[in-house]
């Protein structure tokens, strides 16, 4: 349904058939990633009807977890700082993040699919709107909630729990990053200060 050719810069595909973004996104809830941003290129998509850019992103998956909600329609985010400690969320191997985050047949070429999982092993591309990715740069180790398993909703650079959101809600998940982060750092703190300490040291 697809041709693709490429550029020095990005590479661009003809798709013969309807843009179906809103469905595609609306097939899965999506999924979060932390792992290492390879560098930002961008993807044109000609339609029969318009002329799409997206700057597809490559990332090297270290942790996954569907993204999930409470009793109370919240969602819940990763442990930013220990992902394996993340709890309400399950794990997601990379066969199952593979399935998650196939693309329709056709709209990307050979080369693309070589780069990723499971030619590459751990490494998956999802799409975003160029604005998204304007300020990140290759090596960046970074945090991807995505809306429709491919389509990046949200992106930051994972510097443990303070990071920088770009997308909706950005203001309160930065200020409850930076909040758990003080958090996380003085139980840590108490965690050495008590180490190699006999109880018998702490009475009176």
């Amino acid at each position: 349904p697809a041709s693709t050719r490429e550029t020095k810069f990005d590479k661009m595909s003809v798709w013969q058939k309807e843009w179906e973004e809103e469905k595609w996104k609306a097939q899965d809830k999506g999924i979060w990633l932390i792992g290492k941003l390879a560098k930002p290129r961008f993807h044109t998509v000609t339609t029969a009807t318009s002329l799409l850019r997206f700057a597809a992103c490559q990332v090297t998956v270290e942790h996954a977890f569907p993204r999930t909600w409470n009793n109370w329609n919240n969602e819940l985010q990763p442990d930013l700082r220990h992902p394996e400690r993340t709890q309400g969320m399950t794990a997601l191997s990379l066969d199952e993040i593979a399935n998650i985050v196939k693309m329709p047949e056709g709209l990307v070429d050979s080369s693309v699919l070589a780069a990723c999982h499971p030619t590459k092993e751990g490494v998956f591309e999802v799409w975003a709107h160029p604005d998204r990715l304007k300020n990140f740069r290759g090596g960046e180790n970074v945090l991807v909630k995505t809306s429709g398993a491919w389509f990046v909703a949200d992106i930051q650079v994972n510097e443990g729990l303070v990071g920088t959101f770009t997308g909706d809600g950005a203001a309160i998940l930065n200020q409850v990053g930076t909040i758990m982060a003080k958090v996380d750092e003085g139980n840590e703190l108490k965690h050495e200060q008590g180490e190699g300490v006999d109880s018998d040291e702490w009475s009176d």
